[in-house]
Parts: C-alpha cells; sequence; structure tokens
C-alpha cells in the first residue's frame, strides 16, 4: 500500500519533519538517538497492514516514536487506539528551552494520549519541527546558572513534568530534552550538558526502572570530574 493514510506513509513524513535521513522507505537515521548511519529499518507487518521498527543500536519502538511524537497505534495502516482514547492527540504542555540570556531556542510540546514532539521557531514566527543543528541546553537555563553561582543545589530530573514539580517545591530543577535510555543504547546525556553542571552541587533524581538507574550512573561519571559535589536519589514509590 501507498496511499497517504499509510503507517509507512505517516512515519516517514514524520522522520523527514524531524530531520532524518532516509535511505528509501525501508531505512533511516533514528531519531531516538544521535545517529550518523541510518540504523532504523522500518519493515512490513507480518498481516501487511502496517510496518514495524527496529533500531540496531537499541533503542525500543517506544522510544523512536516518542522522539516522532507518534504512538503504537500510528503503526498500523489504520491508526488505533486503546478503549476509551480519542485518536486525535491534543497538546496539554510546552517546555521551553532558552538559552542563557532567556531566548527561546526549542521547545517540547506535550500532547495526550502521552507523546512528545519538539520544534524550534523559524524566520516567519512559525515553527520547524525539527531541531536541527540548534545548540542543545538544560531544561531553566537561566535558573541553573543563577543556582550554581549562588552554591545552590540543582535536582536533575528525567523529564520537564517531574522538574517542574520538584521546583514547585521550592529547589531549582531541570532535565535535558532527549530522557533516559537502557544499557547498550548510546547515550542521551551530551557533553555540553556536562559543561553547563561545571561547578554545580548536583542531585540526580532518578526514575525507578532499568534506563532511569543506567541514565543515573552513566550521568553521574559524567558529572563527578567537574561538578562541586554529586548525589543520587531514587524517590520512594
Amino acid at each position: 500500500m501507498t496511499g497517504a493514510r499509510t503507517a509507512r506513509r505517516r512515519l516517514l513524513d514524520h522522520l523527514v519533519d524531524h530531520g532524518c535521513e532516509l535511505t528509501g522507505s525501508s531505512a533511516s537515521t533514528c531519531p531516538a538517538h544521535e545517529d550518523r548511519a541510518p540504523s532504523l529499518s522500518i519493515g512490513e507487518r507480518s498481516d501487511g497492514k502496517g510496518v514495524v521498527l527496529r533500531c540496531h543500536a537499541g533503542c525500543s519502538t517506544e522510544d523512536v516514536l516518542a522522539a516522532l511524537g507518534m504512538r503504537m497505534g500510528d503503526l498500523y495502516d489504520e491508526p488505533r487506539t486503546q478503549a476509551g482514547q480519542s485518536a486525535k492527540s491534543v497538546e496539554v504542555e510546552r517546555y521551553p528551552y532558552t538559552d542563557s540570556d532567556g531566548t527561546l531556542l526549542y521547545e517540547k510540546v506535550r500532547y495526550e494520549p502521552k507523546t512528545f514532539r519538539q520544534r524550534r521557531p523559524d524566520s516567519t514566527g512559525g515553527w520547524k519541527w525539527k531541531l536541527g543543528d540548534s545548540a542543545r541546553v538544560l531544561y531553566r537555563l537561566p535558573e541553573v546558572n543563577a543556582a550554581i553561582a549562588a552554591g545552590e543545589t540543582i535536582a536533575l530530573c528525567e523529564g520537564e513534568k517531574d522538574a517542574d514539580s520538584v521546583r514547585g517545591a521550592g529547589t531549582v530543577a531541570t532535565t535535558w530534552t532527549e530522557g533516559a535510555w537502557q544499557q547498550g543504547q548510546t547515550p542521551k546525556w551530551r557533553p555540553e550538558y556536562t559543561e553547563a553542571l561545571r561547578g554545580a552541587h548536583v542531585r540526580i533524581v532518578r526514575d525507578r526502572d532499568d534506563a532511569g538507574r543506567h541514565a543515573a550512573q552513566v550521568i553521574a561519571g559524567a558529572l563527578i570530574p567537574v561538578a562541586a559535589s554529586v548525589s543520587i536519589f531514587e524517590p520512594a514509590e
């Protein structure tokens, strides 16, 4: 099937919008990690009614779809939803990422059912739904910089929603846009994030899952040589 309603066509359109490089209609660079050679294979479902994905670097299908703002049901030619869910995504939150002066660089947009997409301003007052070569920064960077200068502890959370909750309780909090990753996957923590926390007192708030624990250990290892102090905290259930 090659019509506009096929899962393959929708997926390819999202990959292009995200700035991924396609190799025909069966392979692409993966949007869930820094990918310089196409590592995402796009195959056909055994029943011929959709597509299946495989990232050869280890990203899960859920990670790939989340990076594109898609759901598992979108892999079928006729999109499927769980019982009681609307097939239409509804925007529920925008998380702005700015430079040190507060200038907007890009946004992470959250939808329900739970998906995310990222966008950056274009030169006409609109949006480009891919980050391209935009500088990657920590969430709420101006507050992070002020906390470092004041010697305050910064909570490094896994996700903007958690960071906002911690901030609401009175602690400076930040996160990174790419999220956690499993052991064996390409790390999603960038050297520029490490550099941004040079001299900081950092408390890593990790999620209670394998990806969260692995990411926390890797990030701690990167920060220990440059930060003033590093600790890892796992909230109780």
